[in-house]
């Protein structure tokens, strides 16, 4: 009975070995929103072309797969109001939405937007690009 119970243990930790080391199959899907009212200023202006930028520089073949997109929403636009009221926007605003599972994850980036887009252009498609790639590895 002891040799049962030995083996017993042996093939479920084998098993257990196995289903750790597989990885998940489903791919994340990265989505870049852009929120914008009618009027913009020269940064709001910058963050959405340094945005679009990264995405069709950096993500040009997950881009084409659907994998990254980039969306950009006008805010005043009222057939955009269902993403505005989740987004809980009310003025120029960037966002990284990662979509993996059926689980999705937000991060809001309009901050660190606003401190760079405009005039450290490099640090803000730097910083805007390793949250993309973090995004699509999770």
């Amino acid at each position: 009975m002891k040799k049962y119970i030995t083996i017993l243990f042996m093939l479920l930790f084998a098993i257990g070995s196995v289903i750790s080391q597989q990885k998940p199959t489903g791919k994340s899907i990265v989505e870049v929103y852009y929120f914008h009212g009618k009027m913009r200023c020269p940064t709001c202006l910058s963050i959405e072309d340094n945005a679009k930028k990264t995405v069709d520089t950096y993500f040009k073949d997950q881009k084409a797969k659907g994998l990254v997109k980039m969306i950009v929403i006008d805010i005043d636009d009222e057939k955009n109001k269902a993403l505005v009221e989740k987004y809980e926007v009310s003025s120029s605003s960037l966002f990284v939405t990662r979509i993996t599972g059926g689980k999705t994850f937000t991060f809001d980036m309009t901050n660190f937007a606003f401190s760079y887009s405009r005039n450290e252009p490099d640090k803000f498609i730097t910083g805007l690009k390793d949250k993309i790639n973090e995004s699509l590895t999770k």
